[in-house]
């Protein structure tokens, strides 16, 4: 392309310099620069339908350097936009996490609170069962009296597992008083397998 300019004002230079010498000179050379202009002519046009493609290869250039410039753009346009939702979804998560370990305290604090409670309360309710388990003991059991108040006639029998004053005494005729009495036995949920009694049996 630039030699292609230089062509050209070499061509032009030659043009002005012939003008410049005179009427006689210019006739006798007149055919021939009439041939220089003609190329002259035809090379400015040539050289302006080359100015103008590259003119528009420029256009098109700067249309796609727009295109390029738009593009970079929304793509950081986006960045930014995908920054800030990460930053506000760490602040979320952040707080969330917060929130969650604020509740796992206050709900182990909680469960605490009333197991002690529950701890104290027992503790109270052990402590008064035993006071008045103890009292019970300490309180003077009533005496029973035995008399000879019961026949003397009768039988021993030997206890067997799973028997009780009442049960012996209706199998063999006789009343539990009559066998409390004849054995000295203050608590009829004394009887214990294998051991023996006397059964007073009611006359015929």
């Amino acid at each position: 392309m630039i030699s292609y300019l230089n062509k050209t004002f070499k061509k032009l230079c030659f043009f002005i310099t012939i003008s410049l010498l005179g009427g006689s000179v210019v006739f006798a050379i007149s055919d021939s620069l009439a041939l220089k202009l003609a190329d002259i002519s035809e090379d400015v046009s040539l050289l302006r339908q080359e100015v103008g493609h590259i003119r528009l290869e420029l256009e098109s250039k700067n249309r796609e350097m727009d295109d390029l410039n738009r593009q970079v753009a929304e793509m950081k346009s986006l960045v930014e936009s995908l920054e800030k939702s990460t930053k506000e979804t760490k602040t979320k998560v952040d707080l969330v996490s917060e929130t969650e370990k604020d509740f796992r305290k206050e709900t182990v604090d909680q469960i605490n609170k009333q197991f002690k409670t529950i701890t104290q309360k027992t503790q109270e309710s052990i402590s008064a069962l035993a006071k008045a388990l103890e009292e019970k003991t300490q309180e003077k059991e009533p005496e029973i009296e035995f008399t000879d108040d019961y026949p003397k006639e009768g039988i021993v029998y030997t206890v067997k597992k799973g028997d009780t004053l009442s049960l012996v005494a209706l199998k063999n005729n006789s009343r539990v008083k009559d066998i409390q009495n004849a054995n000295r036995i203050k608590d009829p949920k004394d009887l214990r397998a294998g051991q023996t009694i006397f059964i007073p049996q009611k006359g015929n």
